[in-house]
């Protein structure tokens, strides 16, 4: 599978009509700009911590729907909490790493009727302990002859063979503490092999995560399309050299990135017309072509879609309250 199927996974399947039950996929996630901090003399060491922004990502769309800047990673929690309850969030799957797998956040979520998948970590020390020796070598071959909760693929990327293989289990009577943790209906243990192609080394990984949904191969898919908001960051740090900025000041750093964000939105917009086109050479070809770039852009857009760019997404508003 390519790096272009992979990163556009869900907005795929929904140009190609492959069922994804209904459901779009956001993505939660905080992002740290490396650049804009500052460093003081003295004996305390003090100094400008980097900027924080926490981004609430439409995966299936390839959009943006929220970034905002946070003061410190700590606030992710509460800003999180607090921008997706003002979201409608129905027909929508809720991704989130461990930072953000709080009993308020899934209570939010299921709340404006939306579902879940959130990574564990130490950050629930006791709960990823529970969920890591529950999964032992018996239940997980219990779940591959049952089948029905086992889903595994495999795919060929930059000269490496990965193996992913999810096990779910809505077996959670056991914890003593789901009724703490609204929607709560699955675990997940997700395991990755990867093979280097050249050298031969294999490497394995293991994650667990809780969801409030009982469909193995939508919640392996809604984990794996995470990578979209992760794959946002690169871009904003690669193509756009975001840990490069050293403005500090928070709201003039905070416009430049939504400036990077509508590019890229509109580089991604452009790329199934430009096939073989990397978003880097796309903004290399506007360097050399404006005008003809442009032009190409323009035939994508209609004129009600150039008028909801300009006055603020339809999209967008559907989710908000």
């Amino acid at each position: 599978m390519s790096a272009f199927l992979v990163e556009n996974l869900w907005a795929m399947k929904d140009i190609l009509g492959i069922e994804t039950a209904g459901y779009r996929l956001i993505s939660v996630d905080g992002k740290e700009a490396n650049g804009t901090g500052r460093k003081c003399g003295g004996e305390d060491g003090g100094g400008i911590p980097n900027l924080q922004t926490l981004n609430i990502y439409d995966v299936t769309n390839a959009v943006s729907l929220l970034s905002v800047p946070i003061s410190e990673k700590t606030n992710e929690i509460p800003a999180a909490q607090k921008y997706l309850a003002e979201m409608q969030l129905k027909g929508c799957i809720i991704t989130f790493d461990a930072m953000n797998t709080q009993k308020n956040t899934v209570k939010v979520i299921t709340k404006n009727g939306g579902e879940y998948a959130g990574g564990l970590k130490g950050s629930h020390e006791l709960f990823h302990e529970e969920v890591k020796l529950y999964f032992d070598k018996e239940t997980l071959a219990n779940i591959r002859k049952g089948k029905k909760n086992y889903y595994t693929y495999t795919e060929k990327a930059h000269n490496r063979l990965e193996k992913r293989t999810f096990y779910l289990s809505a077996d959670i009577g056991w914890f003593e503490d789901r009724g703490l943790w609204a929607g709560l209906r699955a675990f997940i243990c997700y395991d990755k092999t990867t093979e280097d192609l050249a050298t031969g080394k294999k490497t394995s990984e293991r994650w667990f995560y809780i969801a409030s949904l009982t469909d193995v191969e939508l919640c392996a898919d809604a984990i794996r399309g995470h990578w979209g908001v992760e794959s946002l960051h690169w871009h904003l740090d690669s193509n756009f050299s975001e840990d490069d900025n050293t403005t500090f000041a928070k709201n003039a750093f905070h416009n430049l990135s939504s400036l990077n964000k509508i590019a890229l939105s509109l580089y991604k917009l452009m790329q199934p017309t430009h096939k073989g086109y990397s978003v880097r050479s796309l903004r290399q070809a506007f360097r050399l072509d404006c005008e003809k770039m442009f032009s190409d852009l323009l035939t994508l857009l209609d004129e009600d879609l150039l008028r909801e760019a300009v006055e603020g997404s339809s999209k967008m508003k559907n989710y908000l309250k």
